[in-house]
């Protein structure tokens, strides 16, 4: 479906025309971490208008789009920024996900060791679906490498704890099997720059330095991946990666299946985590069931929804209120000024792409903060602060 027009000059002038239009509704820098939010909420408008078979969801993209803006341009007083950060809370914070990294990274790198084999690239993937903990903790790396990040761009410098970070997470890369597996690095690295604007310590030349050299080490992992393929070719498949970054409605289109089809569809479907809690049955999820239908294979493969699969499918046209609330929470994180505004905007594209993905985000981030927080409240022998302390009453004179 999208191979038939990305490389049509009129698809791109659609592309760059609704990205210059959400940048005047929701104000952002490019590759800043709203920029990728406006840029998946473009391409799926332009692909559902230009897929005829596709033509019946794009009211639904339209309105869900309109409502998401409408709640990042909400009244100032409702996304007011923190005016006091608590900076022993941000650096205890930063501390526990530096440590999440290393937690996550090491036994990684033990049970799956860097490979250049494209051949092996099924067997990683049926090795990610064996170990649910480690697959499920890197869904969850973009809020602690953000948080990683942040301390880095803003301190201007390195310190031996970041080299070591900086080692492991450059071979998980290599690890991973993943073509695009340096992107979330290069995302965190822009976003938490521009997040800090004035604050961070980073040159922009420095940060295109680094974003080209991302770019090279990707292209080479492709040549080793896939040596047949010429430069020419390589340059197209990144091309189309980036394109084809809503796969789920080429899926839709071959199969013809209506999203609200799905047999586990409902609420429930949306935060499956606290759905299987309250007793929903969640079977399977809506990417696999995708994958499914479309090749017979129900092993847990599949992509990612995307919202108008995720929250038609699930709500129908209550599924536009999500998108309010998408909004406003983008804003809020952007005018919040400290680390969990930042790790938030980080995953924040996954509300977008897929709510499961969103829900482990979100849960990571909450647990890694209440843990920062009690070790910061709770300290042996110090004094409670005064608005804490109980008076203590005294006799009459």
């Amino acid at each position: 479906m999208i191979a038939e027009f990305y490389l049509e000059p009129e698809y791109w002038v659609a592309i760059l025309g609704g990205l210059g239009l959400m940048r005047l509704l929701m104000p952002h820098r490019l590759l800043d971490f709203t920029f990728f939010s406006a840029l998946y909420l473009t391409q799926f408008t332009v692909h559902i208008a230009l897929v005829p078979g596709l033509h019946r969801y794009l009211l639904f993209c339209l309105v869900f789009v309109a409502a998401v803006v409408l709640g990042y341009r909400w009244p100032r007083s409702i996304a007011a920024p923190v005016s006091n950060p608590n900076v022993d809370l941000d650096q205890r914070l930063i501390l526990f996900c530096k440590a999440i990294i290393i937690l996550y990274y090491i036994p990684k790198l033990i049970m799956q060791p860097p490979s250049f084999s494209a051949l092996e690239l099924g067997l990683r993937l049926e090795g990610q679906q064996q170990n649910k903990l480690l697959f499920f903790m890197g869904l969850a790396m973009l809020g602690p490498t953000a948080a990683w990040v942040y301390d880095w761009v803003q301190r201007g410098r390195a310190t031996l704890l970041d080299l070591v970070i900086l080692v492991l997470v450059g071979l998980g890369a290599l690890a991973s099997g993943s073509k695009a597996s340096v992107l979330p690095m290069l995302l965190a690295v822009f976003g938490a720059s521009s997040y800090l604007g004035t604050r961070s310590k980073i040159k922009p030349s420095t940060l295109w330095t680094f974003s080209i050299g991302a770019a090279v080490v990707m292209a080479l992992m492709l040549g080793i991946y896939f040596p047949l393929l010429s430069p020419l070719d390589i340059g197209d498949l990144i091309l189309y990666r980036l394109a084809a970054n809503t796969d789920s409605l080429e899926y839709l289109y071959a199969v013809g299946a209506k999203p609200e089809a799905y047999p586990f569809a409902g609420i429930g479907a949306l935060n499956p985590f606290l759905g299987k809690i309250l007793g929903t049955r969640i079977d399977y999820s809506i990417g696999v069931w995708l994958h499914g239908i479309r090749y017979d294979n129900w092993t847990g493969f599949g992509p990612n929804p995307g919202f108008v699969i995720d929250y038609f499918g699930n709500l129908g046209w209550f599924g536009i209120y999500p998108g309010l609330v998408i909004g406003l929470l983008l804003k809020s994180a952007s005018r919040a000024g400290n680390v969990v505004g930042c790790m938030y905007l980080s995953f924040s594209y996954f509300a977008l792409v897929e709510s499961t993905i969103f829900y482990l985000n979100i849960l990571l981030l909450v647990g890694l903060y209440g843990a920062a927080y009690a070790s910061v409240s709770y300290r042996p022998g110090r004094p409670l602060p005064p608005e804490q302390q109980i008076p203590v009453a005294t006799p009459n004179s």
